[in-house]
């Protein structure tokens, strides 16, 4: 929420106890001030891993909360990731070490890949076209990254259903730009094999989360009807 601008209001209907919150905060509560909120680092994140596995009373890998700092954004991302862990060391009957974990955390990461959202998009765009993320959103003119850029932005509006506003704040672009964008990705998949292809590969990553488009069908047929 912080992050794209937004702002956190906290309610409260009795005073805070100056103990549990710091005198400071519980000041700039009742003055009515605004308050940054800062992201964990990777250490807290790690220690917020060994108290929440001792107060689950989990024997607990050690090496656990030490991937978890280093793989997870926040609390609440500690605390999923350990719930999965468990359901899934309960499912194959396993003890919660750390071979275990290994085994859980790669299924999890093949999960998380699966999943059809705007980032995963990105990224396995970035992997078939071997062009790196931060090219990929960068504004270079190489034509390996222009042709993964048009291969992101036909998918993100086909298969994520996603505006040309939403995309352009992916790419921190206008949406002019993402409309032409499309246009010429959709010139080329009337036109190029080689684009049909890319767009097969990369659909292959989320066939299961919806159904795969016929691509062939629609650079035969599709040009200019999705705009």
């Amino acid at each position: 929420i912080t992050q794209n601008g937004g702002l956190i209001v906290a309610a409260i209907d009795a005073l805070p106890d100056k103990k549990a919150f710091g005198a400071k905060f519980v000041s700039l509560l009742l003055g009515g001030e605004i308050a940054p909120i800062f992201a964990p680092q990777g250490d807290e994140i790690t220690q917020f891993a060994h108290y929440y596995a001792a107060r689950k009373k989990l024997v607990l890998a050690s090496e656990v909360p030490d991937q978890l700092g280093e793989a997870c954004a926040n609390f609440h991302e500690v605390i999923q990731v350990i719930e999965h862990f468990i359901q899934f060391a309960e499912a194959e009957k396993e003890d919660l070490s750390w071979e275990s974990f290994q085994r859980f955390w790669k299924k999890e990461q093949a999960l998380q890949i699966s999943r059809l959202t705007p980032e995963n998009v990105l990224k396995v765009t970035s992997r078939t076209t071997e062009v790196p993320l931060e090219e990929l959103l960068g504004a270079k003119r190489h034509w390996a990254s222009i042709e993964a850029r048009r291969l992101a932005v036909y998918f993100l509006r086909q298969r994520c259903q996603c505006s040309y506003n939403e995309i352009g704040r992916l790419f921190n672009r206008s949406h002019s730009s993402i409309i032409l964008l499309f246009q010429q990705a959709e010139v080329m998949l009337r036109q190029e094999q080689r684009f049909q292809k890319r767009l097969l590969q990369i659909d292959q990553w989320f066939s299961s989360a919806a159904p795969a488009l016929d691509y062939q069908e629609r650079g035969v047929k599709g040009y200019g009807q999705s705009i």
